[in-house]
């Protein structure tokens, strides 16, 4: 049994009590304690979901990243929605561990909470999601060096940001990565590989 607060002759407000063993139940409304309503109006409980992770955790503002956010207590209610801050973009369901949205367009660089919501308006734990400006390359040095590689290259431009773990690279025709260094916000060091026996 739970209080209730008449808003006016057709609204009243309550709140659920926990419940650890009814996933669903009726709820029914009394004006003297003594006389209730028939009407078997269905109530559901379930557990709340929980996030871990994000996977890529960062992303250009730009937006178009496809996220998976990695948690528990998922279940397909047909009605997922991400929120990447203040905006909530539509969601898919993976698995019970996991949730796929792709990230929105926001104007300003930055971490922002990441939430998921199985049921309207009910959200999860949040975890941080960092949006940054992609970088702009405006000069390398040296311009050459030979093919064996291992010539440790300078990279010169704007909006270098370091995410650890290994995450800066250096890409060459598309096809060969490196290890990169973010020294500061306008420079990057790497080496270039061999391209012997390619």
């Amino acid at each position: 049994m739970s209080a209730a607060q008449i808003l006016n002759s057709t609204r009243a407000v309550c709140v659920a009590p926990p419940s650890y063993y009814y996933k669903q139940t009726s709820v029914e409304l009394s004006l003297n304690a003594q006389d209730y309503t028939d009407d078997n109006t269905q109530y559901y409980y379930y557990k709340p979901p929980f996030l871990f992770d994000a996977q890529p955790a960062q992303g250009p503002v730009e937006g178009g990243t496809n996220v998976t956010v990695v948690g528990s207590n998922f279940n397909n209610t047909g009605n997922i929605t991400c929120k990447f801050g203040r905006r909530e973009v539509p969601a898919w369901f993976i698995s019970s561990s996991e949730i796929g949205c792709t990230s929105p367009t926001v104007s300003t660089p930055g971490f922002v909470d990441l939430e998921i919501s199985l049921y309207p308006g009910l959200y999860s734990s949040p975890v941080k999601y960092l949006y940054y400006k992609n970088p702009v390359v405006s000069s390398i040095a040296p311009t050459c060096g030979p093919e064996s590689g291992f010539t440790q290259l300078t990279v010169e431009g704007n909006n270098f940001v370091d995410l650890g773990h290994n995450s800066a690279l250096c890409v060459f025709n598309k096809t060969h990565y490196t290890n990169a260094t973010v020294l500061s916000p306008t420079q990057i060091v790497c080496d270039t590989p061999s391209i012997l026996n390619k």
